[in-house]
């Protein structure tokens, strides 16, 4: 419907089939079998593609440390302005805190001890000219080990350090069903999309924990609906778009934790506590659009309301030994309705871009009933050169209130030592930004210039707050009005070099930013200041021989109540992947990994890391062997540093292994 009026951001590919392969199933079968451990992962693949429908078959299963799960999601922008975060559920987060993926990104999979199986069927039926229907039903089911130890240090002003210590050895046992189903229809005068999702996840996590002088074992049950419809309509009347849109997410968390130990628990009295949590969320958007485009101008309105609902009932048995009140059984309930008009000016080298959102919103908490009115200004400056230079500006200015989530009255324990508490006032967040972008191109000598510059500065009500105690961390959050602010300045070039193939990169970057925490009773305003350096080559000879290279490199400092920075910590990044084909049918890859990290009064980490692979062609069969961590690396040690505290997590890293793997196309 939109075609000739906007550009899309969805890729689309479109593959001619012969005759021959139309209407008939094709198959894909890989497995592989290694050791040591025993190791294994298979994928069996049914495809069918008809003129009229398309069905998709995916079966697999793995034990390699691969998470297979986030090869079913969809890496973009996702609803009320969500980003698709690596290992984290849909809708509200867990109540609680298990060992989730790695603290270090850089060697996630390394860390993974798991036993996983997905199936997934996806059949796409066109039941009408410019119309689709599809559905998608996904089940995984996953056994993962973690085990990690964590120092964490306690910096006081006037008091010496705490410092927590425990190890704990983790098994999660994890089911996922996952089902959508989509209507389409995409006409010359209209669209219409109707989306019915509904996810049930049920976790079940073991944990043995040492601490000093304690011995505990720790269990939680974290079961996990959310269902979401989603409508959307739009339609051309004329020269005049209009559109109607409905999102609705339902969320329920009725999950527990346990803890027993050996000894009397401190702050308990006891041997075992037990905490139940049923969180449970409604949230419905509603919006109409409606767009005119004339010549140079374009002009948008979008009203709309946002209808939020959450509830939250806890029951902590025996209640701890800390002072404070303890009420959980909490309702949110909030209704804001927003008009934003927006005007766009396109004319030659000028795109100027503007829209203001006027919202009113009303917030019933627990009987205690607010209305807030505030605006939100939005503005965008763009001067295209068309002859390789474009430069960029604009500014911002957003209000947002927070929900239950930051309110939580009482205490939540998350772990066996930490506990979480709310508060009763409202969370509100001011943020104005202004932003500046320079970009040059020259395609005669193949190269990109780009300095990105941000400036932001936020305004908070609240503040957190931190209390230790024995072997408990307390975190909250007090009332108490806050600004501080961040530079972000990036300095980037390309350049590709044809003669010998070779794309060089280079980014330098420097961010400053401010905060301030209150702990044990003592305010701390501090300043973070960071150096990156980020470069890369990318290297294509030939088919047969390429390499990628890039570091990330950071010296990270923090400034303490406006004193000088004492030291910076480093901390480096390098991947190198290289591909070799000797013959057409005979290929060899080599990926290294370099990680460095220091921090003051810890040891450094220094690790190389070596992945060798060997890849063999035939007809109909290939076969390939994969050697990773050929050094043998048993473990991980990354340290978080920023003067008040101090984290240092050790993980254990998966040994070296071999896998051969066979994959049979039909």
């Amino acid at each position: 419907m939109m075609r000739g009026r906007s550009n899309s951001e969805q890729a689309a590919l479109n593959i001619k089939l012969k005759e021959g392969a139309r209407s008939r199933w094709l198959y894909t079968i890989d497995f592989g079998l290694g050791a040591w451990p025993p190791l294994y992962n298979a994928t069996a693949t049914s495809a069918r593609f008809a003129q009229k429908n398309q069905t998709l078959i995916v079966g697999k299963i793995d034990n390699t440390g691969t998470d297979i799960f986030q090869e079913l999601k969809l890496h973009s922008l996702g609803a009320r302005g969500k980003v698709f975060v690596l290992g984290q559920d849909e809708g509200p987060s867990d109540r609680f805190w298990p060992i989730r993926s790695s603290a270090d990104l850089f060697v996630r999979d390394r860390a993974r001890f798991n036993t996983s199986s997905i199936i997934s069927l996806n059949h796409l039926r066109r039941t009408a000219a410019d119309t689709d229907l599809r559905l998608n039903i996904n089940y995984g089911y996953e056994r993962e080990e973690r085990e990690r130890s964590i120092e964490t240090a306690y910096h006081f002003k006037k008091h010496p350090p705490v410092i927590l210590r425990d190890y704990t050895s983790q098994a999660a046992n994890w089911h996922k069903t996952e089902t959508e189903l989509t209507f389409q229809a995409n006409k010359s005068t209209y669209y219409l999309e109707e989306k019915l999702t509904a996810n049930v996840h049920w976790k079940d996590i073991a944990a043995d924990i040492k601490a000093p002088r304690h011995q505990m074992t720790q269990q939680m049950a974290l079961p996990r609906i959310h269902l979401r419809n989603k409508t959307s309509f739009s339609r051309l009347v004329g020269n005049v778009s209009l559109g109607v849109e409905n999102e609705t997410e339902y969320t329920r968390l009725p999950q527990q934790l346990t803890i027993e130990s050996t000894d009397t628990l401190p702050l308990f009295g006891v041997q075992a506590a037990k905490q139940s949590v049923t969180f449970d969320e409604a949230f419905s958007h509603t919006y109409a659009t409606a767009g005119y485009t004339r010549r140079h101008h374009t002009f948008d309105l979008t009203m709309g309301g946002i209808l939020t609902w959450q509830r939250m009932r806890s029951q902590l048995t025996p209640r701890p030994e800390v002072a404070g009140r303890y009420a959980n059984d909490l309702q949110w309930r909030s209704c804001r309705f927003y008009a934003q008009p927006s005007y766009r000016f396109i004319y030659g080298k000028w795109n100027i871009r503007t829209s203001i959102a006027v919202n009113s919103l009303h917030t019933d908490y627990s009987g205690r009933r607010n209305r807030h009115t505030y605006i939100n200004p939005h503005m965008r400056v763009i001067f295209d050169s068309q002859s390789g230079v474009k430069l960029s500006a604009g500014y911002s200015r957003d209000l947002r209130y927070g929900d239950l989530d930051g309110m939580e009255t009482g205490y939540v324990m998350t772990r066996y030592n930490t506990f979480s508490r709310g508060i009763d006032q409202p969370k509100r967040n001011t943020s104005q930004t202004i932003d500046a972008n320079a970009i040059y191109k020259t395609f005669s000598q193949f190269m990109t210039l780009n300095y990105n510059i941000i400036y932001s500065q936020y305004n908070d009500n609240l503040i957190p707050v931190s209390f230790i105690r024995d072997m408990y961390a307390f975190y909250g959050q007090e009332a108490r009005d806050r600004t501080f602010s961040s530079w972000t300045n990036r300095l980037s070039v390309s350049k590709l070099f044809p003669a010998i193939s070779l794309t060089a990169g280079l980014s330098l970057s420097y961010n400053r930013s401010g905060s301030s925490i209150e702990q044990q009773g003592t305010n701390y305003d501090y300043i973070n200041h960071s150096f990156g350096v980020e470069p890369s080559l990318r290297w294509n000879a030939s088919p047969k021989i390429n390499f990628d290279y890039t570091m990330d490199a950071s010296l990270s400092g923090i400034s303490v109540n406006r004193q000088p920075v004492l030291t910076y910590i480093p901390l480096v990044e390098h991947r190198l992947y290289t591909f070799f084909g000797a013959t057409d049918k005979l290929s060899f890859t080599l990926n290294l990994q370099h990680f460095y990290n220091k921090a003051p009064n810890a040891s450094a980490s220094n690790l190389l890391f070596a992945d060798l692979g060997i890849h063999y062609a035939f007809k109909h069969i290939a076969i390939s062997l994969d050697w990773t961590n050929l050094l043998n690396r048993k473990e991980h040690i990354t340290t978080r540093y920023n003067t008040i505290n101090t984290v240092m997590y050790t993980e254990r890293l998966r040994p070296s292994e071999v896998l051969i793997s066979v994959r049979f196309k039909h």
